[in-house]
């Protein structure tokens, strides 16, 4: 079975990013493969006790915090100061604690001292800290084979034709405090990045403009315009074939799309078209075996959304295998605008970066 779910080491929890593939799994999927298939993601959870020991350390009212940066708790970790230093970040940009803090790094980029020199705890740390405390009371295994089966009943009968995303996740989160108060899914796609290349439409979303200038300011004209060069051509080449595939299901001629795209790669595309709620689907596979090469992929319903019309008929393979000759252009822009004070202003009143960069509530 393909991967459905990934772990938050922040939370402790289990995050389903596209409520609809999730429906799919269960409508044609028993209820001990999905468990298995979102379970599995736990196995590789990585360094959630240094997250929570930071978050605990931020909440008590000490002078120094010599005890995290020397790593007295005994985390296992083969560069400690560098996986704290990520771990700050991280925690600073979702907002979970305020910190300000030096490195000291050598050639090899390796951390060799970090010094805090303010470290607290904002509410959205102090609501973790709460929800692990809770969590740590229950047999999460069990809790989520309960709210997996909840889940599986809501969706016997559902029309995923006809329910928008927000009902779905809204739906799901019901079925799963039917369960239990204590929540161990998560049904949310919101990202914390900074900078985010959305490769399927040719768009950079931008959340904190300080991280998109950074990732200007990190390379020379030459090595931005190689990278934004492979950026273009590769968003032209999936936009395209995104297009093929809702061709194909509005013209009931699925089957002409393995004539263009590997099987696996149109589950993405699929997984894609119905998270961004451009098309509603109805659609089975089989599970995916480590040799197995037939998914024997089924459409069982099918429909148009107004989102996926607009989509579907702009001109957005053209403008983007146009902006691939533009690349001095825009190279010279970006150095430029994020130097601007206004700089939604400069990068909105060029015209081909209208659909380019996309600023969502920036920082």
């Amino acid at each position: 079975m393909r991967g459905i779910s990934s772990y938050n080491i922040m939370t402790r929890k289990l995050n389903i990013s596209n409520p609809f593939q999730f429906i799919s799994e269960l409508k044609y999927h028993s209820e001990e493969e999905v468990f298995d298939s979102i379970n599995n993601v736990m196995d590789y959870r990585t360094l959630e006790e240094l997250y929570e020991t930071v978050l605990r350390t931020a909440s008590n009212n000490v002078s120094t915090w010599s005890a995290l940066i020397d790593n007295k708790i005994g985390i296992k970790s083969v560069h400690y100061l560098n996986d704290l230093n990520r771990c700050l970040k991280t925690l600073v940009t979702s907002k979970h604690i305020e910190c300000n803090y030096r490195t000291k790094f050598n050639a090899h980029k390796d951390i060799l001292a970090l010094k805090i020199v303010e470290l607290n705890l904002l509410d959205n740390g102090r609501k973790t800290l709460d929800e692990i405390d809770l969590l740590s009371k229950v047999d999460s295994e069990e809790l989520l084979l309960k709210c997996i089966h909840a889940c599986s009943m809501y969706a016997r009968d559902l029309d995923i034709l006809s329910i928008s995303r927000d009902e779905l996740v809204d739906s799901l989160r019901t079925a799963c405090q039917s369960v239990s108060d204590i929540n161990i899914l998560e049904f949310d796609k919101e990202s914390h990045r900074g900078l985010v290349f959305n490769y399927y439409e040719g768009q950079f979303i931008v959340r904190d403009f300080k991280k998109f200038k950074e990732f200007v300011d990190l390379y020379d004209n030459f090595k931005l315009e190689k990278i934004l060069s492979e950026f273009f051509s590769e968003s032209a080449f999936r936009n395209m074939e995104l297009k093929i595939i809702i061709n194909a299901l509005k013209s009931n001629g699925f089957e002409s799309v393995y004539t263009f795209i590997r099987e696996d790669k149109i589950l993405d595309y699929l997984n894609y078209l119905t998270n961004m709620e451009y098309i509603r689907l109805d659609y089975s596979y089989k599970d995916v075996g480590p040799l197995q090469q037939d998914l024997d992929l089924k459409i069982h319903g099918f429909k148009m959304t107004e989102l996926g019309e607009n989509f579907f008929n702009s001109d957005s393979v053209i403008r983007l295998r146009e902006q691939s000759f533009l690349m001095n252009e825009c190279v010279k822009d970006f150095k430029k605008g994020t130097k601007e004070k206004q700089y939604k202003a400069y990068f909105d009143k060029l015209y081909y970066m209208r659909n380019l960069i996309i600023f969502e509530d920036v920082d």
